[in-house]
């Protein structure tokens, strides 16, 4: 029989979601509410480190980059930062506002074909958010998105880019993205206790629903009102 964790110093709020579904956007919007709130909070993104990407974008320039090698280096960047900015900052009371996390690779490694058993040990290893919300928008509306922007979906899945017969490689990758986000989200094994919110695109009470959580997580007395340094 599972117990109910312990509550535990600092507040980790995750959003996930396939590229353009207006994510950074919800991240966005819970961080200005809790700064007005005098809360110190962190913005976190999934491997933002530079060098990281850098990496990344060399091996797939000379061609040495595959699924394996892609989650291996994705995994590596996420412990590093774990490990020195997200711990760090809940262990001194602060909220950590994620931008992604071990969800995301989750999902790429089921969606790429990548071995998932260094994703699993790590999901089994890390602390679980307090909060998580997850943008699902019509992935139409995600595709247009990511096209103005102008910059193209980055991905390492071989069958996919190598398939002559899919007329829309971009779109095909994103509803693969959207199904194993969906299939990781029924898991009860892997939600737990977390707190849960399925936000929709254009749905005008979604912020109100995310307040209103907050608002019973922060009364919890994990992060004491006194609190006023604001961690940007």
């Amino acid at each position: 029989m599972r117990t109910k964790p312990k509550n535990k110093k600092g507040f980790l709020i995750v959003c996930e979601g396939v590229s353009g579904s207006g994510k950074t956007e919800i991240v966005g919007q819970i961080f200005d509410f809790l700064v007005k709130k005098n809360y110190p909070c962190f913005l976190f993104e999934w491997n933002s480190n530079h060098l990281v990407r850098k990496l990344i974008l060399k091996l797939n320039k000379n061609r040495l980059l595959n699924s394996t090698i892609y989650s291996i280096i994705q995994w590596t960047g996420f412990i590093f930062d774990y490990l020195f900015k997200i711990i760090p900052r809940l262990r001194s009371n602060i909220i950590v506002i994620a931008d992604r996390y071990i969800y995301t690779g989750l999902t790429r490694d089921a969606t790429n074909g990548s071995p998932n058993w260094f994703g699993w040990l790590i999901h089994h290893t890390v602390r679980k958010p307090d909060f998580l919300v997850f943008q699902d928008t019509d992935l139409e509306l995600c595709y247009e998105r990511i096209k103005i922007r102008g910059k193209k979906l980055f991905h390492p899945n071989q069958v996919i880019l190598n398939n002559k017969l899919l007329k829309n490689k971009d779109l095909y990758y994103l509803r693969k993205i959207r199904r194993e986000y969906l299939k990781l989200f029924s898991n009860p094994t892997v939600m737990g206790y977390i707190k849960f919110v399925f936000a929709k695109e254009h749905n005008s009470d979604t912020l109100l629903k995310i307040e209103t959580l907050l608002k019973q997580k922060l009364n919890e007395n994990y992060l004491p009102s006194s609190l006023t340094e604001k961690v940007v």
